[in-house]
C-alpha cells in the first residue's frame, strides 16, 4: 500500500496492490474513501511492491509497480482518479 494525492484535491488517497491488481481509493474528505477503481496489471506476474511520485514533472502523482520477478513499470497519472497510462518503461530496480 502507498499514499499520495492522486486526484489533486490535497487529500491523501490510497493505492493498494493485491496479486496482479492495483486499486485506487480516493479520499472523500469525510473520513471515508470512495469505491476502488481497479487497474489490472499485464500478465500473471504478482506485484511485489508499489511506489508513488511525480515521474514526469507535471506535479501529478504517478505510480511505479515492481513485479515479483524483477522488472518494473511506471504508470503516468493523466486523467485523475483511477486513470493511468502505461509508460511502457521497464527495467530492473
Amino acid at each position: 500500500m502507498t499514499v499520495g494525492d492522486f486526484n489533486g484535491d490535497g487529500l491523501p488517497d490510497l493505492l493498494v496492490a493485491s496479486g496482479s491488481t492495483v486499486d485506487v481509493l480516493i479520499n472523500q474528505g469525510n473520513g471515508q474513501f470512495g469505491k476502488a477503481a481497479s487497474m489490472q496489471t499485464p500478465g500473471s506476474t504478482f506485484i511485489q511492491q508499489i511506489g508513488a511520485g511525480d515521474l514526469n514533472g507535471d506535479a501529478a502523482i504517478d505510480l511505479v509497480v515492481f513485479w515479483g520477478d524483477g522488472p518494473w513499470e511506471g504508470w503516468i497519472n493523466t486523467c485523475g482518479p483511477g486513470a493511468a497510462a502505461s509508460l511502457g518503461a521497464g527495467g530492473t530496480p
